[in-house]
C-alpha cells in the first residue's frame, strides 16, 4: 500500500486487489499538484498488461489536466495489453465527462468491487 499526501488537499492511496491495482483518490487535483496525480499513476499504467482502477468517490476537483490524464492513462494500459477503469465518480465530474464525450471512451462502474471485476470481462 502506497499513500501520497501533498501540500494541496489531494491523497492517492493505492491498493492491490487479486493483480488490480486500484488507487483511490480524494480532494483537489489542480495546477498545484497535477504533477504529484501525473507522478503516483502514471508508473502504474506501464509495464506489460497493466490493471489499473481509480476510484474517484473522494474526489472533489478535477482540473482539464486531470482529465486529459484519465484518457492518456486509459490509453497506455491498452497499448500495454492492460485495463483501465473508473468508479465512485461523483455527479459534477460524471456531468464534465458526459460534456467531454469521455464516457464513450472510459470504463466507468459504479463500484470498486464492479471496476475490478469488468478487468476479467475487457
Amino acid at each position: 500500500m502506497t499513500t501520497l499526501q501533498t501540500s494541496r488537499p489531494l491523497q492517492i492511496k493505492t491498493d492491490q486487489m487479486d493483480g488490480v491495482a486500484v488507487v483511490s483518490v480524494s480532494g483537489y487535483v489542480d495546477a498545484s499538484n497535477v504533477q504529484d496525480f501525473w507522478r503516483a499513476i502514471e508508473p502504474l499504467c506501464s509495464g506489460r498488461g497493466p490493471k489499473v482502477v481509480l476510484d474517484l468517490q473522494g474526489l472533489v476537483y478535477l482540473n482539464s489536466i486531470g482529465f486529459g490524464l484519465l484518457l492518456a492513462w486509459h490509453r497506455a494500459c491498452r497499448a500495454n495489453h492492460g485495463k483501465f477503469a473508473l468508479c465512485g465518480l461523483g455527479e459534477r465530474t460524471r456531468f464534465i465527462m458526459h460534456l467531454l464525450g469521455l464516457e464513450t471512451l472510459l470504463t466507468i462502474c459504479p463500484t470498486r468491487d464492479e471496476a475490478a471485476a469488468a478487468m476479467k470481462n475487457m
